[in-house]
């Protein structure tokens, strides 16, 4: 997930890539994500990951929302932004 996010590339699904039985919870992964400030120090924008959420806020503190489900295929966890 982080490649998409530190490239500034994300895209959204119009119908969903799982199945509700894929569907797992993944706690460990909410909460706030930035940059550290020894690799971004003048980057000021962050992501917000909660149950069913993600709040991308930029560097002038504008957020975007949108609805995310985490899912797993075997071993390999994804997520569907929509």
């Amino acid at each position: 997930m982080s490649c998409f996010f530190l490239t500034g590339c994300v895209l959204g699904s119009m119908k969903p890539f799982f199945t509700p039985d894929l569907v797992v919870d993944t706690p460990e992964l909410y909460g706030t994500w930035a940059y550290e400030k020894t690799v971004e120090p003048n980057d000021k924008s962050y992501v917000v990951l909660a149950p069913g959420k993600i709040t991308l806020v930029d560097d002038s503190g504008i957020p975007g929302d949108s609805k995310l489900t985490f899912f797993k295929v075997g071993d390999q966890l994804f997520v569907d932004l929509f």
